[in-house]
């Protein structure tokens, strides 16, 4: 399988997708995925995950930079959490399978447009407009004051966990628990998902796949290889937000027998902020509008602070 996420789809901003991709290592490098050409967004590497007893060397290569993480596999801890990543890639990202034999890798993409606060938090170089909100806002300087955090909303009404025990026949593209349907006015988060409870010894590599599909024009939004999941116990975080539906599947070639799946979603209100930085003008009521320029909201989302 190659990679699947498009980072131009990451229209409701900043997202944390999910890859998990089965590949054949080889001396010279097999490619794991390649992205590109994503401007006007920029990608995170967050997370990896890897689940496997031989060693394969792992390498990422962005931008103009060879070996920006070089990782052996026989180095890295299969059944525990991983603390978060953070490399920037402007225009490339490239990971790479080094070494024999078969590599199982997952891990998270954070994608966004970068806000005048991200810049100066990465070192990148401001427009004239920007340094103009910059000096606005006293972005750099409360940065440095260590006054400012990035701006994000993980304020849920609730947060749901569906579990789901399955054994769909082969050729099967089975819905886990229904639709998330989601109100006007408000998101559902896809938060993490799990999927080797249990020890389960299911198919082999690039058999089934966990779909996610995310409101009515992105299906196939997020296509994770079961067998490249997290170990046992532990699910692959995600930030996938949704303002129409979300919709988990299993789609297996060949058939399974009590496949464990579970998942978590989030449910919250849309805040003015996300209205204005997603671009939903139909959403900004006359109440909206007004506290946003009151608090001058439409420049602080361009400067990425609050």
């Amino acid at each position: 399988m190659t990679a699947n996420i498009d980072p131009k789809n990451a229209i409701l901003y900043p997202e944390i997708l999910p890859e998990a991709i089965t590949t054949t290592a080889s001396s010279s490098g097999a490619s794991i995925a390649s992205y590109g050409a994503f401007s006007p967004y920029m990608i995170a590497m967050n997370n990896l995950f890897t689940n496997q007893s031989n060693n394969i060397l792992i390498r990422l290569d962005n931008d103009s930079g060879h070996g920006t993480i070089e990782s052996e596999t026989g180095a890295r801890p299969n059944l525990m959490p991983y603390e978060q990543l953070d490399v920037l890639c402007e225009n490339s990202l490239d990971l790479w399978a080094i070494g024999s034999g078969t590599s199982y890798a997952a891990f998270t993409l954070k994608i966004s447009k970068l806000t005048i606060l991200e810049k100066i938090k990465y070192g990148l170089a401001l427009t004239d407009e920007e340094n103009e909100l910059s000096n606005q806002f006293e972005v750099y300087k409360q940065f440095v004051a260590g006054r400012l955090k990035l701006i994000e909303s993980y304020q849920f009404k609730k947060i749901i966990e569906i579990a789901k025990v399955i054994s769909p026949s082969a050729g099967s593209v089975t819905t886990v628990g229904k639709h998330i349907n989601v109100k006007k006015g408000e998101k559902a988060i896809l938060l993490s998902i799990g999927v080797k409870a249990n020890s389960y010894a299911g198919p082999g590599a690039s058999d089934t796949y966990i779909v996610v599909n995310r409101d009515i024009t992105y299906t196939n939004y997020v296509k994770l290889d079961y067998m490249a999941m997290p170990g046992d116990g532990y699910q692959l975080p995600m930030y996938i937000p949704a303002i129409d539906r979300l919709e988990v599947t299993v789609e297996n070639t060949t058939s399974l027998t009590n496949f464990p799946i579970i998942f978590r979603y989030g449910i919250a209100d849309l805040t003015i902020l996300e209205k204005i930085r997603w671009g939903l003008k139909n959403q900004i009521t006359t109440q909206d509008d007004t506290i946003a320029k009151e608090y001058d909201l439409y420049n602080a989302v361009i400067a990425g602070v609050m």
